[in-house]
């Protein structure tokens, strides 16, 4: 008897252990700026809020997210770039793909005059950010300086119940996500799998997607 009570709370203890472990896993519920990558010894950051108050690091939201870093509710970015011709113009832009410039990918684009050395961005403020997306700002000149990517950026986005696919509002793709989840024929993120388990009961099924019907119809709250 003894020993089945000091394996039944062996089994207890590793229980608590794996719950804390998974609650210590997840994924922070507030949106925000993550994975500031600077391609340059010549490039700094910090990271601001819609006011352009500085954000700190938080990391552990970042280690919840497999990131370099995370800033809890910011929204834009102050870049310098330092070491360049006195003068000069450095021209800047942001776009939600690699490579050579595409209007349709543009989020912003600013110009600033080179003093003391620097190229100073007060508010690198995408018009739109986006979970998923990897950001990328390359700078070009007017004095023959050769276009370069300076910095990458990601955003992390607060789940909403229901809203699978994360675009913003809850559909019947939503639905069917939910039910190949519950298949198997689809794999969802950690984020994905909170807003599919609608019903709070730490499991996909098909109830979940049912109310997501629902909800979709009007005829459910999801809380």
């Amino acid at each position: 008897m003894k020993k089945l009570l000091s394996v039944c709370s062996l089994i207890l203890a590793l229980a608590m252990l794996l719950s804390f472990g998974v609650l210590a896993a997840e994924e922070p519920q507030i949106p925000g700026i993550c994975n500031v990558q600077t391609l340059s010894a010549d490039v700094s950051f910090k990271a601001l809020d819609a006011n352009g108050v500085e954000v700190a690091n938080d990391a552990a939201g970042a280690a919840a997210l497999g990131a370099a870093n995370f800033y809890p509710n910011a929204v834009q970015l102050r870049v310098t770039l330092s070491n360049q011709s006195n003068g000069a113009f450095r021209f800047l832009r942001v776009q939600d793909v690699e490579g050579v410039f595409q209007e349709q990918n543009l989020v912003y684009i600013d110009q600033v005059t080179v003093t003391g050395g620097q190229a100073l961005y007060e508010h690198v403020y995408p018009s739109e950010l986006h979970k998923g997306a990897t950001y990328h700002a390359y700078v070009t000149g007017n004095d023959g300086y050769v276009e370069t990517e300076i910095l990458t950026f990601g955003y992390h986005q607060s789940y909403t119940l229901g809203d699978v696919d994360d675009n913003g509002k809850i559909g019947t793709k939503d639905a069917l996500w939910t039910l190949q989840a519950y298949a198997g024929n689809r794999t969802l993120d950690a984020t994905q799998t909170l807003a599919a388990d609608v019903d709070h009961n730490s499991k996909i099924g098909t109830k979940d997607a049912l109310w997501i019907l629902q909800a979709y119809a009007g005829n459910r709250v999801l809380e």
